[in-house]
C-alpha cells in the first residue's frame, strides 16, 4: 500500500492496534510526525498504559464518547495530554467540571 492509506501498526504497552495512516495524521497530535515516514511493516512501540487507548484511536476516529467514571476520565485527561489531543483534553475537562 502506498500513500496515506496504509495500515500502522501501534504497540501501546504491549497491545497491538491497527489503524489507518489517515486516522494518525488527521489533526496535529502526537501522532502526526510519529507516523510521517512509517511503513506498513513498521511496529511503532509506544510505552504506554494500553487501558484507555482505545478511547485515544477512536476519538482520532471521529467517535467522541467518554468514560462516566471520574477516575477513568482522569486517566484519560493524563493520556490525551500525553498524545496532545487538545479537543479530546477540552471535553474531558468539561466533562468533568459538570460531573461535580
Amino acid at each position: 500500500m502506498e500513500g496515506n492509506s496504509q495500515i500502522v501498526t501501534l504497540n501501546i504497552g504491549g497491545c497491538c492496534y491497527q489503524t489507518s495512516k489517515t486516522t494518525l495524521e488527521s489533526s496535529n497530535t502526537y501522532f502526526r510526525p510519529l507516523v510521517q515516514n512509517c511503513t506498513a511493516d513498521d511496529i511503532i512501540f509506544i510505552d504506554r498504559d494500553p487501558i484507555y487507548f482505545r478511547y485515544i484511536l477512536n476519538w482520532l476516529r471521529g467517535s467522541k464518547l467518554l468514560p462516566d467514571d471520574r477516575n477513568a476520565l482522569e486517566e484519560l485527561l493524563n493520556e490525551s495530554d500525553y498524545f496532545c489531543i487538545q479537543d479530546m483534553k477540552d471535553a474531558i475537562n468539561n466533562k468533568i467540571k459538570t460531573s461535580t
